[in-house]
C-alpha cells in the first residue's frame, strides 16, 4: 500500500513539474519566436549555440545566499527531457531568451525544491531566492567576462504571469522558480538590472 502511495506521489510530481515547464514553452512560442534580439552580437555574449558550448565554466554566483551553479545555455522550454536533463547539472537559461550583454530579459530558472530520488545536485540550488533584497548583487560568467547585476525586486507571481518572461528595454537577469518549495502553486521571481560600474 505504501509503495502504491509513495509511486502515485512521485508520478504526480512528475506531471505537475512538466506542467510548469510546458508554460516556458508556450510562452516561448508566443514571444520569443522570430525576434531579432538573439541574433545581437555585443561583447560578452554569443550569437548561436556553437559558441555558447565551449564556454564550460559559466556560473550563477549569489554571494548573499550561497549560490554557485553552472548556467546550462539555450535551454529549450518545450522539451521537457532536455530541461529535466538540464537542471541535474545546474540551472537553466530559457533559450530564446537574451544573452549576457544583450539589451533585453536574460531569464534563468532552477529548482526550489525537487523530487529528492532524482539525479542532480542542483534540486533546492533555488530555495533561498526569497532572501534576496534590493540591491543584492548576481553575478554571472560567461565567455571569460564577469556580468553583475544588482536585485531591483522580488515577487510572488502566479504561472501565468508571463511578463516575467517578456523582452525589457535595458540589461536586466530574472531569476525564476516554482514557490514555495516543493509546490508549483505560484513562481518566485527575482529581477535584476545590470551594474556597469564596479
Amino acid at each position: 500500500m505504501d509503495f502504491k502511495k509513495n509511486n502515485f506521489k512521485a508520478i504526480s510530481k512528475f506531471w505537475l513539474h512538466f506542467l510548469f515547464f510546458s508554460i516556458f514553452a508556450f510562452s516561448f512560442i508566443i514571444f520569443y519566436q522570430d525576434t531579432p534580439q538573439s541574433n545581437q552580437k555585443t561583447k560578452g555574449s554569443y550569437s548561436t549555440i556553437e559558441q555558447i558550448k565551449i564556454f564550460k565554466d559559466s556560473t550563477l554566483i549569489i554571494p548573499k545566499i550561497n549560490v554557485s551553479a553552472p548556467i546550462i545555455w539555450q535551454v529549450n522550454g518545450a522539451n521537457k527531457q532536455e530541461y529535466f536533463k538540464a537542471l541535474e547539472g545546474g540551472v537553466a537559461h530559457l533559450k530564446g531568451t537574451a544573452l549576457p550583454g544583450q539589451k533585453s530579459n536574460l531569464v534563468i530558472f532552477g529548482h526550489s525544491n525537487f523530487d529528492k530520488e532524482a539525479k542532480g545536485n542542483y534540486k533546492k540550488i533555488f530555495a533561498h531566492l526569497n532572501k534576496l533584497k534590493e540591491k543584492d548583487e548576481i553575478t554571472i560568467t560567461f565567455g571569460g567576462i564577469i556580468f553583475k547585476y544588482e536585485t531591483q525586486f522580488i515577487r510572488i507571481v502566479e504561472p501565468t504571469d508571463l511578463w516575467v518572461i517578456q523582452p525589457t528595454p535595458e540589461e536586466s537577469l530574472t531569476l525564476l522558480t516554482c514557490w514555495p518549495p516543493g509546490s508549483i502553486e505560484h513562481r518566485l521571481i527575482v529581477r535584476a538590472k545590470r551594474k556597469t560600474n564596479f
